[in-house]
């Protein structure tokens, strides 16, 4: 090699070395717009609520990969709801790295974890239970399909960051307007959010989504496409009008002492000595 290219080599490795975006591009992966402002967002908190194969786990497996490689002694956590799903992000982060030409060695490759050299690993989890996954510090967390991850599991995972302050991905579609995924979307400023809908994607051609919206039909069509949250399709009452239920109401003025004033007032059918008294005599012995 030359002084040339060497110098070359050396400019690459240092670009890609603190920057996400030209580190996909070393990959071959030339990233849409929202996924160069995913990669480079400097927030800790990223919630991006896409359509489906838009590229958003695509995403966070570049950033899992670019991550680990560039920082030393980090643990990574991918989060899904079922072991399954988390393979599959895992899966693309083992295939960027095998086509690496210059990469840091690994020492640990299975199924589930990757760990390199410089003591940094990346590692899937499922996350059906909040009880299968404790113990884990993490410096940088996925949840990947977040939709379908339980309260219960997304609370369990949230002190894993507590001592690194660990980046956090939050990622999916919508799926009712419900729990934490939806709740973060809606009321909360805690995540910086990114939307991405179907149109916006150039890989998913227009026929293709007029299709889908004639055979989906326009409630599964707005949730899985155009990343609208839309009330369950099972629920009795829609939530706006059980919110618009709720509210303040007028005191009710209710006198409770006169109402005991009155009831002591009345004729008891028994008095204190528990006789009857005689005007209900015959009634009782017709």
């Amino acid at each position: 090699m030359t002084s040339t290219n060497l110098l070359e080599q050396l400019s690459n490795d240092l670009a890609t070395s603190v920057d996400p975006v030209r580190f996909a591009a070393s990959l071959g992966i030339t990233c849409d717009p929202w996924q160069a402002n995913a990669l480079r967002s400097p927030h800790r908190r990223i919630q991006i609520v896409a359509a489906r194969q838009s590229g958003k786990s695509l995403t966070c497996a570049i950033y899992a990969l670019w991550y680990a490689i560039h920082h030393s002694n980090v643990t990574v956590l991918i989060i899904s709801p079922a072991l399954r799903q988390s393979q599959l992000m895992f899966r693309s982060i083992l295939d960027f790295y095998a086509e690496m030409e210059h990469k840091i060695p690994s020492d640990i490759e299975t199924a589930l974890t990757l760990r390199l050299t410089n003591h940094s690993m990346i590692v899937a989890l499922p996350g059906a239970s909040e009880r299968t996954i404790r113990g884990y510090r993490a410096d940088c967390l996925i949840f990947d399909e977040s939709a379908l991850i339980d309260d219960d599991t997304y609370r369990a995972c949230r002190p894993m960051a507590a001592i690194s302050d660990a980046k956090i991905f939050a990622i999916g579609s919508p799926h009712g307007k419900r729990g934490w995924w939806y709740e973060s979307w809606a009321h909360s400023d805690e995540y910086y959010k990114i939307k991405v809908t179907a149109s916006e994607c150039p890989r998913i051609s227009k026929s293709y989504l007029e299709q889908e919206r004639r055979i989906l039909g326009q409630f599964w069509y707005e949730q899985e496409f155009e990343c609208i949250f839309h009330q369950a399709e099972e629920s009795i009452f829609r939530l706006e009008l059980i919110e618009a239920s709720i509210g303040d109401f007028e005191e009710l003025d209710i006198n409770l002492e006169d109402d005991e004033e009155e009831s002591d007032n009345e004729v008891p059918l028994i008095d204190s000595s528990h006789e009857l008294h005689l005007e209900h005599l015959d009634d009782l012995q017709e």
